[in-house]
């Protein structure tokens, strides 16, 4: 029924979306969606960048504009006609019986024509049952025709063609296939003369099957957008759930933490007052003690005194006589007592607040916006030794969680962050070499530092694991070891761990100075002198004589090197550690395969004379050519949460990158 199919239209549908007002001139854009003119020009006016295109006010979609502007935009005669077809249906619909106007003279009309379609008052319609081109038309009462007009159409569709614009006269009852618009006969012979174009009603049965077609295919992709937004919205509530849990459980946190660090205070508070009370009772005892001392003396020499006076005063000769020696015995024994010492402080007592706050990074818990889990991954050495770093990754990281977030360049391990969140990295610098002279007791260690960062995922950290000074095959001194680095892909430093320093001759014991430090000054080397390891990431090129062992390299400078090796100082020593950003490579021992780790741990002189410093962000001292001695510990950094440990790790670098678990 055509009632049917009318209440199915919404005003929405025929409605501007801008001016909410039913459609004036409409203009319907390539994204389907349609617009008043007037409102579309308005619209394109306030746009601030180019004037030739404009995006769709409500979907967003760039339109390019024609020439003409707004004006040149297809007319959307479609809801023309149905806003028309609407618009009649329910003035029909609304109309009394006895309101109905003759579609000829418009007096009231009493009759319908069934075959014209129009109202007809008493005169009209004697006229029309008589004239030669209507007397064979059905008239019928009005309120039957009206009742046939309502309920005979059962769509809305419409038959008539809009006229041309161009054209006025002309309807649009052709179709240009060239431009896929449809035109009149005018605009075949003024304008698309060249184009192929043929009867609209010859196609457009065609052109519906395959709008059909189109659609077919189109709701099942709607069904999965809807599935989406129904998968959005499911995730939206469960992000709300879990926010308010999360909200839930800081709050809980924190009062715990409240009530934690509150019975913390107040303990304190008593013990402080309790130790206050003490004081107080033992100064107040003393004070009293004093107190009836001086009180009872006062006595005794003010009653003395009175006694002696009134005796001298109003005694008689014999009175005098007979009590002088009591009087001047009591006096001279009162007159010779001390008179109490009062300490200047025994009242000065006070409470100093504590004014310094050591405040940490995470006090009870931290926020993660992700499930992903990772971890942890350990890169190590991958089997290398000695002055040159790995070649190859081999199996080492296969079935790991970092397996393929890991590729390697010139021995240095780049890392993928694989998820942006907060991560924990421990570094450790490796340990310097040995030999049979040398046993690993006495070398130095590397420091071990812990550090948290927050990491973006995608993004590239550069690792170099630091690696042991090799093993001397003869001689008493060894290389140092090789400082471990973590930096991000320009070489800003994250965390780095200072390797060990090589021991020189005569060293049987380690020494604190040959561990790798937590400084970010490199150990100066243990020996008679000492020389002084590098600072600010340069490596370390201090030297006092000939035979001394290589500088360990720093972050941005290498160590210094004997005149063997290229350098500018000492006869018969070892090369000085390459930077981290020359490619961190040991240096070469004089002798004895005496050469210092991978990540720029000094080689040593390898014939019993200066050990080799060990690389780090600032190099390690580099070791005297005098017994005993041994190469200082390299320098270490850490832009993370400080943690660290001098020369804690006896054994070759490594790097442990941790993803924080969701914990609170």
């Amino acid at each position: 029924m055509a009632e049917a199919v009318v209440s199915q239209i919404s005003g929405d549908f025929l409605e501007c979306t801008i001016c909410l007002e039913p459609y004036k001139d409409p203009k319907i854009l390539p994204c389907l969606h349609t617009f008043c003119k007037d409102c579309l020009e308005k619209f394109v006016a306030k746009q601030s960048e180019a004037k030739d295109k404009f995006p769709c006010p409500t979907c967003r979609i760039e339109t390019v504009l024609p020439e003409g502007g707004v004006a040149g935009l297809k007319n959307n005669f479609f809801v023309l006609s149905l806003r028309d077809t609407v618009d009649a249906h329910k003035s029909l619909v609304s109309k009394e019986d006895d309101n109905v106007p003759c579609d000829v003279c418009e007096e009231v009309a009493n009759h319908g024509c069934v075959v014209c379609e129009e109202f007809l008052c008493d005169d009209c319609a004697r006229v029309h049952r008589r004239a030669k081109r209507t007397r064979s038309h059905e008239v019928i009462g009005v309120a039957e025709f009206k009742e046939q007009l309502i309920t005979k159409t059962p769509s809305v569709k419409s038959t008539s063609l809009p006229m041309c614009p161009k054209h006025e006269d002309e309807k649009l009852k052709f179709y240009c296939e060239t431009c896929q618009s449809p035109i009149c006969r005018d605009c075949t012979v003024l304008h698309h003369k060249e184009h192929k174009y043929c009867l609209l009603a010859d196609v457009v049965n065609d052109v519906r099957a395959k709008i059909k077609g189109k659609l077919a295919t189109s709701r099942p992709k709607i069904e999965e957008y809807r599935d989406a937004a129904r998968a959005v919205a499911e995730e939206q509530a469960e992000l709300d759930t879990r926010s308010k849990k999360a909200a839930d459980d800081i709050d809980a946190a924190a009062e715990e933490e409240i009530k934690y660090y509150t019975g913390l205070v107040r303990r304190e508070q008593t013990e402080l007052k309790e130790k206050l009370a003490a004081v107080t009772a033992a100064r107040f005892k003393q004070l009293s003690a004093t107190a009836d001392s001086v009180e009872s003396t006062l006595g005794c020499l003010s009653s003395t005194v009175d006694f002696s006076q009134k005796v001298v005063e109003h005694g008689s000769d014999f009175d005098v006589m007979n009590v002088y020696s009591d009087v001047t015995a009591r006096l001279e024994s009162l007159l010779k007592g001390p008179t109490p010492d009062i300490p200047d402080d025994i009242s000065y007592v006070r409470f100093e607040p504590r004014t310094e706050r050591k405040e940490t990074e995470i006090i009870f818990g931290d926020i993660f916006d992700s499930s992903y889990t990772f971890g942890p991954a350990k890169l190590t050495t991958l089997g290398a030794s000695g002055r040159l770093g790995p070649t190859t990754l081999g199996t080492h990281y296969r079935g790991q969680d970092h397996g393929h977030l890991v590729t390697l360049h010139d021995g240095i391990q780049h890392f993928t962050v694989p998820e942006t969140g907060t991560y924990k990295i421990e570094a450790a610098g490796a340990a310097a070499g040995w030999g049979m002279d040398n046993p690993k007791s006495a070398r130095g260690r590397g420091a071990v530092l812990r550090g948290t960062f927050h990491l973006k995922q995608g993004k590239t950290l550069k690792i170099l694991v630091g690696q042991e000074g090799a093993q001397s095959k003869w001689g008493q001194s060894v290389g140092g070891g090789g400082g471990t680095f973590v930096t991000r892909e320009d070489n800003t430093p994250l965390i780095i761990a200072g390797g060990g320093g090589g021991a020189g001759f005569g060293l049987q014991t380690r020494n604190p100075l040959c561990d790798g430090t937590v400084s970010t000054t490199g150990n100066k080397s243990y020996g008679k002198t000492g020389c002084s390891g590098g600072s600010n990431g340069q490596g370390a090129t201090e030297w006092t004589g000939d035979y001394m062992g290589g500088g360990g390299g720093g972050l941005l400078t290498d160590g210094g090197s004997s005149k063997h090796f290229g350098g500018d100082s000492c006869v018969r020593g070892g090369e000085g550690g390459k930077a981290f950003v020359n490619g961190g490579v040991g240096g070469r021992g004089e002798c004895n395969n005496a050469d210092g780790g991978f990540g720029g741990g000094g080689g040593s002189n390898g014939g019993g004379f200066g050990g080799g410093g060990g690389g780090g962000y600032s190099g390690g001292g580099r070791g005297e050519g005098c017994n005993p001695n041994g190469g200082g510990g390299g320098g270490s950094f850490n832009s993370g949460t400080d943690m660290g440990w001098d020369g804690a790790n006896d054994g070759p670098g490594y790097v442990v990158i941790t993803r924080q678990v969701l914990t609170f």
